[in-house]
């Protein structure tokens, strides 16, 4: 199974950074080659809810659906998948410093590979980069967002 963890300073609120990420419908603008996001279940983030995705990779639209599984305010946030490629994403928050002014942020996605792409495959298609350059993204962009404000 494999996995990638990333981390990054944020000089913003674990608050701020935390109200982002549980806008699902918001990940377009923060996860590269998302081309879909919606949420399915109404009312505001919690365990349970679930959003439906599109990602784009190699010319084609992978769907999927993830449900949140932990979620600890401003901290924490889980989810895993319960259609399309089984996965489970992770956003930890901690706060640094005295003020809280600035957050580490990390970053946490690990993958099954679907039954028939075996290890060379995922190698011949350098997926392990692919998974990399997605987080170090990802956390480019929420960076843009709130730090400055942007795109990332």
């Amino acid at each position: 199974m494999p996995e990638v963890v990333k981390s990054a300073l944020l000089h913003v609120p674990a608050g701020d950074i935390f109200a982002l990420l549980v806008q699902a419908e918001r990940n377009v603008e923060w996860v590269p080659r998302l081309a879909s996001s919606e949420r399915l279940t109404p009312g505001p983030t919690a365990v349970g809810t679930r959003f439906r995705f599109g990602l784009e990779f190699m010319g084609m639209v992978i769907d999927g659906v993830d449900e949140v599984v932990e979620l600890v305010p401003d901290r924490l946030i889980r989810s895993r998948s319960v259609e399309g490629v089984a996965h489970t994403t992770s956003w930890e928050l901690e706060p640094v410093g005295d003020d809280g002014a600035a957050t580490m942020v990390t970053y946490r996605m690990d993958f099954t590979l679907p039954p028939g792409l075996s290890r060379l495959a995922s190698s011949f298609l350098n997926l392990d980069a692919l998974i990399e350059e997605q987080a170090d993204g990802c956390l480019r962009n929420v960076r843009g967002i709130l730090e400055e404000g942007g795109e990332g």
